[in-house]
């Protein structure tokens, strides 16, 4: 959690200092769906994933993201996963309606896993994460991103990680 908070101050300080300078800023709101396939010690599972988030952009170049989601829905998984992330993003202008983005972050991770019997644990933990891809915008402050982050879910001894590639609809409010 400590982790969370550093990164949430030290990219807000870097963003306000960069939004006074009068550069452009807004809020935007997120929706995503895509594949998300599970790796853990036996193997890899196909399964989706679906988030949401909410975030801020200090000027063109920098900007926070809040996301929470659950990843490797399956009818074969034995793990239910959902997850609260806090990202920092940087953001490189193509044109005027593409640019390429990159984030770090952390992420709140709660497993559930079911075995035989229908016993069931669940794990918790603090994790980081990366990613990024290109964000097309369309008409009127909408578009889409195609993208990818890579989040460890490796908590309190259980190996596993998953691939989150992406479709996503943003809406910028500014």
């Amino acid at each position: 959690m400590n982790k969370l908070i550093l990164v949430v101050i030290a990219t807000a300080s870097f963003g306000l200092s960069s939004a006074m300078a009068g550069e452009e800023k807004g809020g935007f709101a997120e929706v995503g769906f895509g594949a998300s396939p599970l790796t853990d010690v036996f193997g890899t599972t196909a399964g989706i994933g679906l988030s949401v988030g909410l975030g801020y952009n200090f000027n063109e170049y920098v900007g926070l993201e809040g996301e929470a989601g659950i990843l490797g829905l399956s009818t074969g998984s034995s793990y239910g996963i959902s997850f609260f992330s806090a990202s920092a993003l940087g953001h490189l202008p193509i044109s005027d309606r593409v640019s390429l983005f990159g984030k770090y972050g952390v992420d709140e991770v709660l497993v559930g896993v079911s075995s035989a019997g229908n016993q069931s644990q669940t794990f918790s933990g603090t994790k980081t994460l990366y990613g990024g891809g290109v964000e097309f915008t369309a008409v009127d402050k909408s578009g889409i991103r195609l993208g990818y982050t890579h989040y460890d879910l490796g908590v309190q001894g259980l190996t596993l990680t998953s691939d989150y590639y992406y479709f996503s609809i943003v809406r910028q409010f500014n």
